[in-house]
């Protein structure tokens, strides 16, 4: 995307004293039509039980449920985005697009009972409350290394493993009570806290990251790995078996940096507003990414949902 910002103009002049300085900044030059965009963090509705802690889901096709999805939904249409990225994989974009297009849909008949699953019951809602021809699939596959991580924490870190386990059982009680007992806004505006989003990256960051192989030499390759929820092994490439738990968390940069990148793929300059609706442990990551970019501005999605 064309960068159309102008970088502030900062003169220095020389004064009376010659070690001073004089910074002006011509405001004035500055030509902001960046794409505003939003990013929804979310629980998954239908819960697969994907993530490595999960809380407990409720009915969303229970009639209080739908409408508070409704409610949901009209506050987000507010945003008028050009565009909706959905946690669907784009290599299965003709599928999506082909439940997309069906008159009044019943999504209780999408296999499997996927049709509450959040990219339903909110991306497709609000793309037929925005009258869009499509919404867009902008998920990446990637390698997760939990069992190989786990497996050495248990082992080699017992006191950061079970104080790590404490903590996310505390944080997966908290959720659950937080499902019981508010709407669906409600829960969205607290996991879209700063707060929260920071929250939801710690596993990476605080933890891990500390996971350490002592008994590998910095370098030892692991060829192959049994990836979760398959049967069979199957080459995953080469990583360091002494630094699993940053390889884990390398692998997951890389699977939200594709993210981002089929994002931009799928984004032209004419795009004024798009909306992005993950999981919230992806949120931390694409938001630094997407602010980083000179060419987006991030619109906080609490905005919305509490107005």
């Amino acid at each position: 995307m064309k960068n159309y910002i102008l970088f502030s103009l900062v003169f220095i002049l020389s004064c009376s004293n010659p070690n001073s300085e004089v910074l002006i900044t011509n405001k004035d030059l500055v030509k902001d039509d960046r794409t505003e965009i939003v990013l929804l963090g979310t629980w998954h509705f239908s819960n697969p039980g994907q993530d490595e802690y999960n809380t407990t889901s409720d009915n969303f096709f229970a009639p209080k449920r739908q409408k508070e999805i409704n409610e949901l939904n009209k506050r987000l249409a507010a945003f008028n985005p050009d565009k909706i990225f959905l946690e669907n994989s784009a290599d299965y974009q003709i599928y999506f697009d082909s439940l997309y297009t069906i008159p009044n849909f019943d999504f209780k008949t999408v296999r499997n009972g996927h049709g509450v699953n959040e990219a339903y019951q909110i991306g497709y809602k609000l793309g037929k409350i925005l009258n869009h021809e499509k919404v867009y699939g902008a998920d990446a596959d990637g390698l997760w290394l939990g069992s190989a991580v786990n497996e050495v924490a248990k082992e080699q870190h017992k006191d950061l493993e079970s104080k790590h386990t404490a903590k996310m059982k505390s944080w997966v009680k908290y959720s659950d009570d937080l499902m019981k007992k508010s709407s669906i806004k409600d829960i969205m505006i607290s996991m879209n806290h700063p707060d929260s989003i920071i929250k939801n990256n710690e596993y990476y960051i605080d933890y891990a990251v500390q996971i350490i192989d002592q008994n590998k030499q910095e370098g030892s390759p692991l060829f192959a790995h049994t990836l979760e929820g398959e049967k069979e092994e199957r080459l995953a490439g080469t990583f360091d078996q002494k630094y699993i738990g940053a390889e884990l968390v390398a692998e997951w940069y890389k699977r939200n940096i594709k993210i981002y990148s089929k994002i931009l793929e799928q984004t032209n300059p004419e795009d004024k507003r798009i909306f992005v609706l993950f999981g919230a442990g992806h949120i931390r990551i694409l938001r630094h990414l997407f602010e980083d970019n000179p060419n987006f501005k991030i619109v906080e999605v609490n905005e919305y949902l509490k107005g």
